[in-house]
């Protein structure tokens, strides 16, 4: 095609015909139509003649247009919106992770020292508030923090890590957001599990016994007498409450979250996150809490107790038999 802003040439006779059996002054004519009018115009453009070009074919017609010819360039395609949201990499993953597990452990452990003491015995909360905060007593609040403090980056690192990274792995087979969370979460407690089972063991023991025996030590009268089947005293329980635990606390969380975000004009992430934790952590609790009754008395069993004594459904059956099924709640609170 060519351009020309120029006076159109005369045509004679032999061109004065063109495929469409169009003459110039009919185009001429249609030269003031609009392009929805006159399909033969493109858009903006507007045609005045035909002229015989002679440099390509002496039977060749076209047609001079006037115009811009930026205006025969197709538009811009619309701005599409990037999606901005952040994916954490694993490096953060690990470095929130354990700085979240120390600050909880510090902030938790003497209410989980009063949970431990409850699961294992048959006091009141008042009274084992009261025999703690008695005398030097306060002190034994923070019993065997040791093991979990030494281990809280490595452990929450594992979860935060294990959970972000089989997220994205099951993101192109689990389309379900709800279920991705749910089969993450429970992937992240099962190691979880793995790494706290042996500490969570040494913890109650120091919890509960009541002497100045500090982790260490007592890991390793454990590890000589029983070996790693001792370090790991009430591994399937602690599987069975970790498992879906996790899987229950961040599909709650991230739905919890998500609603909130939605629904709540203004409210700051922060907020919406404190508050998915906190419901999603009481619900999970609420769920798994005799679970971890269970665990937590095979744990503080004598360290030679048979096996056909500690086993879990045999466990919880005699807990609520001989002290009612509200002992499996106790300490809850």
């Amino acid at each position: 095609m060519e351009l020309s802003a120029q006076s159109p040439p005369q045509l004679t006779s032999r061109n004065a015909r063109c495929d469409t059996q169009t003459s110039p002054d009919h185009f001429a004519d249609m030269s003031g139509m609009s392009a929805d009018k006159n399909p033969l115009a493109p858009p903006s453009w507007r045609g005045s003649y035909l002229r015989h070009d002679a440099g390509l074919n002496p039977l060749h017609e076209v047609m001079v247009l006037e115009g811009s010819p930026s205006s025969l360039l197709p538009s811009a395609p619309p701005r599409v919106k990037q999606d901005t949201a952040v994916t954490a990499t694993p490096t953060q993953d690990i470095l929130a992770g354990g700085i979240a597990g120390m600050s909880s452990v510090v902030v938790g452990h003497p209410l989980d020292t009063i949970k431990v003491r409850l699961q294992t015995s048959t006091s009141t909360l008042s009274a084992t508030v009261r025999s703690a905060a008695s005398g030097g007593a306060a002190r034994s609040l923070f019993a065997g923090m040791g093991a979990p403090l030494a281990s809280a980056t490595g452990v929450n690192a594992v979860v935060f890590a294990t959970y972000g990274w089989s997220s994205r792995a099951l993101e192109p087979v689990v389309p379900d957001i709800f279920w991705r969370n749910v089969m993450a979460g429970c992937y992240a407690g099962l190691m979880q599990g793995l790494v706290i089972c042996p500490t969570e063991h040494i913890k109650c023991r120091l919890q509960t016994a009541g002497n100045n025996s500090g982790p260490v030590d007592t890991a390793m009268q454990i590890w000589r007498s029983h070996g790693i089947s001792g370090l790991y005293r009430g591994w399937w329980s602690t599987a069975w409450r970790e498992v879906p635990a996790f899987g229950m606390y961040f599909s709650c969380y991230e739905y919890i979250k998500e609603e909130l975000q939605e629904r709540v004009t203004g409210l700051p992430p922060y907020l919406a996150s404190m508050f998915a934790g906190g419901a999603s952590g009481c619900f999970t609790w609420a769920v798994i809490y005799p679970v971890d009754v269970v665990k937590t008395r095979i744990q503080t069993m004598p360290i030679s107790t048979p096996v056909n004594q500690r086993r879990m459904l045999r466990l919880g059956a005699d807990i609520a038999s001989r002290e009612g099924v509200g002992a499996l709640f106790r300490g809850l609170g």
